[in-house]
């Protein structure tokens, strides 16, 4: 049987887990903010280019540029998604190991309380 002072041990492990997971989704949120304001900024910009050289030849350039742009930025959103996506995951494992210790701790400190 698992001692009180092991599932101590082992519940700190997975907290240090739970607090490493919650950083990791705090820096994933930095980062889409950021690469929101960025893409934002780059469509404005060639937008404003797309405008100043309406009716040139090759003007059309810009708009591809537009939807290259839109394309990467989908890529890229599907994968903080995905990323988000399993820091979801990670914390629904790591809340359901802390309860799971909770419980055995429980069980554990009765035992030892029952021994005395």
């Amino acid at each position: 049987m698992t001692t009180w002072q092991e599932l101590d041990d082992l519940e700190k492990e997975w907290l240090v887990r739970e607090e490493q997971n919650h950083d990791s989704k705090q820096r994933i949120a930095q980062i889409r903010n950021a690469y929101d304001e960025h893409c934002s900024q780059s469509l404005r910009f060639v937008q404003g280019l797309q405008e100043r050289f309406h009716g040139y030849e090759n003007s059309h350039a810009y708009g591809y540029a537009m939807d290259d742009i839109l394309r990467i930025s989908r890529l890229v959103q599907d994968d903080l998604e995905e990323i988000e996506d399993d820091l979801k995951r990670k914390d629904y494992v790591i809340s359901r190991h802390l309860d799971e210790i909770g419980i055995e701790k429980r069980i554990a400190n009765s035992v030892e309380e029952g021994s005395h």
